[in-house]
């Protein structure tokens, strides 16, 4: 008898991946922000769940900014942002920061890139086609 995982085959274990990496990389921008000097003294919302456009609102009296974590297991590699997260770091500018998380398999480490569409970051337009089954019953 074949299990689920086998009649699946390896669809979904890059996506599952991803998340834990992303997960990870939340969970140290969490630990990290408040010795981070542009975010020194500002509250912090976790908007992860909200699907925004960005993971984190950052909160001050007379503004705020929004932060997009992303990690990576290797030191290096590519990131990818969603349509809606790269409308959203349009429109915010330098207000919108780019939270890299790098090299969870050895010794994490971070960089910050603020206004990430107008910095050193080139990103590529890259557009996928996919076929999604759903099943339906009338009830």
């Amino acid at each position: 008898m074949e299990t689920i995982a086998e009649k699946q085959g390896t669809i979904g274990e890059g996506y599952a991946k991803r998340l834990l990496t992303g997960q990870a990389a939340e969970q140290y921008f969490k630990s990290k922000y408040k010795d981070i000097d542009v975010f020194r003294g500002l509250d912090t919302e976790d908007t992860t769940c909200l699907g925004c456009g960005f993971d984190f609102r950052m909160v001050a009296p007379e503004t705020f900014y929004a932060v997009e974590v992303k990690g990576l297991s290797e030191a290096t590699g590519s990131i990818t942002l969603t349509d809606k997260e790269h409308t959203v770091g349009g429109i915010l500018g330098s207000l919108y920061f780019l939270f890299g998380v790098r090299n969870f398999k050895e010794e994490p480490f971070h960089e910050i890139y603020r206004d990430p569409l107008a910095g050193k970051l080139m990103f590529d337009r890259v557009e996928y086609a996919s076929i999604e089954t759903s099943w339906v019953a009338r009830v």
